[in-house]
């Protein structure tokens, strides 16, 4: 993707786009330099999983961030 604003927030469906990892910016690694460090979080209701969400911090600038969130049930 090209420069975007700040705040700038894109909506796809998964089938479209099956490798959001794969977006060409530099995320941070963990220790073995190959992974991108990303934090995995869930949103429970009602002790259900109810939605999921997946973030990486840019590798240069702690303030880039990637967040992908998805609901689990239709």
């Amino acid at each position: 993707m090209s420069s975007q604003p700040s705040g700038s927030l894109f909506l796809f469906d998964r089938k479209v786009v099956p490798h959001l990892r794969k977006d060409g910016h530099n995320w941070r690694k963990k220790k073995d330099g190959k992974t991108v460090k990303e934090c995995h979080e869930r949103l429970k209701v009602g002790g259900v999983d109810v939605l999921k969400c997946y973030y990486a911090h840019g590798e240069g600038n702690e303030n880039f961030q990637r967040r992908v969130y998805w609901m689990l049930e239709e």
